[in-house]
């Protein structure tokens, strides 16, 4: 609807993809055609719905991913090509029910469950648009469910064994990239933009700002970290930053570098394949290192909240993906738990001896209140029944 100025001119205005756009003329009819004559290029004539799947995408969701960072913007372009376009993508939006998106999940015979868990998110957020906008009442992928397998992934190393792998890799050329993941999680894209002047010496602070990327066809990019809690600092001791400097390229405005230049995160993956084997973890991705980091800083008593601010994870439940109890740290559980049983059958023994020993005045219960309270305090440190008298 267009809307008259102060200079007497008509204004219409509609938003494509959060953006206005204007139109103006002498007239209300003259400002609406002008405003159509410049939607036809951005979403087709002025009152066309998309009636497919693909048109939605490409008129709607395409603009929107845009926003996001590259790789996950070249993730989910993939995804839609790969699994989605071909199968659903020329159906009409009203074809798309829950029974053909389960047929079309149970034709996906060689993807995983995780797979289908993905591919199904990203269909989900593409048919949201069309809920939004009204062309269809609900969304149909909120009627399925997949079943969830997904068995975390243990990586744990003692204190010792941490050590040695430390030392192991002293020589190799991913000395840094693998310090840096395993005492301090960081992630590949973190360890590759790290730079010299993010360390402050004098403060015993690494500032975690940025991460370098590899992606097509725009080439390695540097970029700010997806969300506040990504970028974090983290406090280290003067023997801490002796090993970086150790370990790192004090020739380099970079910290790690192979062959003088930064590393790419996929370069650094496809080192460690070819080099765990001889570091003795052969089943070990490099992402596996910050899982122990986050295991060792579980194992020296840090809680949860700490552990997930090291990692940079925005809410704590994704660190205990992270978190892993060592079969020590299990064995201390059961050694207390039996402690506690042993307590428990003394306190058992006590009560019961003092049953048959009467109170001077003949009380009813027949319990002698220092008899309990003794007993009460080897559980509790505190006697509740005094505290209650």
């Amino acid at each position: 609807m267009a809307t008259r100025r102060s200079d007497g001119r008509w204004m219409a205005r509609r938003n494509v993809n959060g953006k206005p756009v204007y139109g103006y003329g002498a007239s209300e009819e003259e400002a609406d055609a002008d405003l159509e004559s410049k939607l036809i290029p951005l979403i087709g004539p002025l009152g066309a719905s998309p009636t497919t799947l693909h048109e939605l995408a490409k008129e709607v969701w395409y603009p929107h991913i845009e926003q996001l960072a590259p790789l996950t913007q070249k993730r989910y372009e993939g995804v839609y090509t790969n699994h989605i376009r071909g199968r659903l993508g020329n159906l009409p939006l009203e074809a798309i029910t829950p029974m053909a998106i389960r047929r079309w999940l149970n034709g996906m015979v060689a993807d995983s469950d995780s797979t289908k868990r993905y591919v199904l998110e990203i269909l989900k957020g593409i048919l949201m648009h069309a809920v939004r906008m009204e062309l269809i009442g609900r969304n149909p992928c909120s009627a399925i469910s997949l079943p969830k397998n997904y068995r975390k992934r243990e990586r744990i190393l003692d204190l010792d064994a941490a050590l040695r792998l430390l030392d192991g890799v002293r020589q190799s050329k991913l000395s840094a990239p693998v310090f840096l993941a395993a005492t301090m999680s960081l992630r590949r894209s973190e360890i590759a933009g790290l730079k010299w002047n993010d360390l402050d010496r004098r403060k015993g602070e690494l500032h975690i700002v940025r991460q370098r990327q590899a992606v097509r066809p725009y080439g390695v990019i540097e970029r700010e970290l997806k969300t506040s809690e990504s970028a974090r600092t983290l406090y280290l001791s003067a023997r801490m930053i002796e090993e970086i400097d150790a370990r790192g390229d004090l020739d380099s405005a970079y910290i790690t570098t192979f062959g003088g230049r930064p590393w790419v995160p996929d370069t650094i993956t496809e080192f460690w394949r070819a080099e765990r084997n001889g570091f003795g973890l052969p089943d070990w991705h490099f992402h596996d290192l910050r899982h122990l980091a986050a295991g060792l800083l579980a194992a020296a008593g840090c809680d949860l909240l700490v552990i997930a601010a090291v990692l940079g994870h925005r809410k704590p439940d994704m660190t205990l993906l992270y978190t892993s109890v060592s079969q020590s740290r299990r064995r201390e559980g059961a050694d207390k738990m039996a402690q506690l049983f042993a307590r428990k059958r003394t306190f058992d023994t006590r009560l019961t001896l003092s049953q048959s020993k009467k109170e001077p005045n003949g009380g009813d219960d027949g319990i002698r209140t220092h008899d309990l309270c003794s007993s009460m305090l080897e559980l509790n440190d505190k006697c509740r029944l005094c505290t209650r008298m």
